[in-house]
């Protein structure tokens, strides 16, 4: 008897298999009839989808570097508060 999983996996790949199909059908009658499905913007999109995540990358890198910098001094104080606190009764 097949797991939960077991049969989720064998549908996901079933699906990706129909996919993969239906992909395929699709790019073939577009090539059949001579058209670009794209209008030959194809390479420009990716060109501009990869700069903006470029972009996106340099900004998430300064935030994270401003922010880690900044949790790193709060992390450090309260460190220091816990170890210079007395505990009461002693």
């Amino acid at each position: 008897m097949q797991t939960l999983g077991q049969r989720a996996g064998e549908a996901a790949r079933a699906v990706q298999v129909r996919t993969r199909t239906w992909l395929r059908g699709v790019a073939r009658r577009w090539q059949e009839r001579g058209r670009d499905p794209y209008g030959g913007q194809r390479g420009v999109s990716t060109a501009e989808y990869a700069l903006l995540l470029a972009l996106v990358v340099v900004v998430l890198i300064t935030a994270l570097s401003t922010l880690g910098a900044e949790l790193r001094n709060r992390i450090v104080e309260l460190t220091n508060t816990i170890v210079g606190a007395q505990v009461p009764g002693n």
